[in-house]
């Protein structure tokens, strides 16, 4: 995750120094990834750009729930310099 977040990030950064945005989504008992929403964001630049760096990570390892896949919930802070 970091390697995938540290690629992606790269060429992005804020005008207005260092911002963190947090990123809710629910990853599917499919693996993939839904409901992205990025909050906290003065700047809906980095609101749209976060966003879009999380609908793009690779499917991930579902949660489990007594044997069997189960869609989860997940924050994740990523930070802007």
């Amino acid at each position: 995750l970091e390697s995938y977040l540290s690629k992606s990030l790269q060429h992005i950064s804020s005008e207005k120094g260092a911002e963190k945005v947090f990123v809710n989504f629910k990853v599917k008992p499919d693996g993939s990834i839904s409901e992205v929403q990025a909050i906290g964001s003065s700047d809906p630049l980095l609101s749209r750009e976060a966003e879009k760096i999380i609908k793009r990570m690779p499917k991930w390892e579902p949660g489990k729930q007594n044997g069997k896949a189960i869609t989860i919930s997940l924050s994740l802070p990523i930070s802007f310099n």
